[in-house]
């Protein structure tokens, strides 16, 4: 019995989602609906469907929410395919997904540039400096929360 490598293994669970969702089938546009709901390239959305590599981890997670299922099941089948649902106390990533996807769009967005996974940021009334000042502060109250426990 062969082991699938984990990107074709991503593919399948993917265009399962996709085909649960009524997404256009492979060969009627499946493609270039996935690029421009996701802002990327028909070329990467096809690698993403074959199991030729894997979203960005901003992309996995805005597919994980499109879908209403969770990113640690689409991205490596564990855990449990829908939010809600119980999860295995002893892995984290379910419980850091969970609050993610339930945090307000602004902390998203907060969290999306402190991973360097957003290269800039506009929120209304918030100057970007002011967001890595924020940032830079999150980041030592972290750092000496973490030298001194």
């Amino acid at each position: 019995m062969a082991v699938k490598a984990p990107a074709e293994a991503f593919s399948e669970r993917l265009n399962l989602v996709l085909d649960e969702s009524g997404v256009p089938p492979k060969g009627s546009g499946r493609q270039l609906a996935i690029a421009k709901r996701f802002d990327v390239s028909q070329k990467g959305a096809r690698r993403w469907l074959e199991g030729e590599s894997f979203p960005e981890m901003h992309r996995a997670i805005a597919i994980a929410g499109a879908y209403d299922v969770c990113v640690e099941w689409l991205l490596t089948g564990s855990g449990p395919k829908h939010p809600g649902a119980p999860t295995d106390p002893d892995n984290p990533l379910s419980d850091v997904a969970r609050r993610y996807k339930s945090a307000a769009v602004e902390t998203q967005v907060l969290v999306e540039v402190a991973l360097g996974m957003r290269p800039t940021v506009t929120l209304p009334g918030t100057s970007l400096t002011t967001l890595r000042q924020l940032l830079e502060g999150v980041r030592n109250v972290i750092a000496n929360h973490t030298a001194t426990a």
